[in-house]
Order: C-alpha cells, then structure tokens, then sequence
C-alpha cells in the first residue's frame, strides 16, 4: 500500500467509522461467484435468480446463517412476491 492510500485509508478509517472494504476483493469474489455459477446453471433463467439470490445473501450477511435449503427458502419466501 502506497503512502498516500494508506493517509486516505486512515482518514475514512476516522471520518465514517469504519474502514471501507477492499475493492480487489469484492471484484474477485464476484467474478469467482459468477464464473462458478455460468459453469454449475445451463439455463439462464435458473442461474439469473440463483445468482441475484447469492449477491443478496451475501450483501446481507446471510450466507453464514443458512444451514439447510429449506430454511434458505423460508427466510426468502417471506421477502419475495410471487406472481401467477
């Protein structure tokens, strides 16, 4: 880390109460999570909503805390609308 990235970090780090995350990171995660999932879903359509489902999760925090698909729907099932 460069001098001046690491003043920039320090001053987020006192302005906004907290040290914002790294962006390399976020990247990477999320072409590994959309490359795994185009190899793992054939059809578009599956792989649209399961991928919008992950990126929720994980911006939520909620991945850690699913120990089963079945409760994994459930707590979904109460946030999304379903249309007939």
């Amino acid at each position: 880390m460069g001098f001046q990235a690491a003043i920039a970090k320090k001053n987020r780090s006192n302005n906004s109460g907290g040290i914002a995350p790294d962006p390399l990171h976020t990247v990477n995660t999320l072409s590994i999570v959309i490359h795994y999932f185009k190899a793992m879903f054939t059809c578009t359509k599956d792989r649209e909503a399961c991928l919008i489902t992950f990126i929720y999760l994980w911006l939520t925090q909620a991945l850690e805390n699913i120990k089963s698909a079945f409760r994994l729907f459930k707590s979904l099932a109460r946030k999304t609308v379903f249309h007939k």
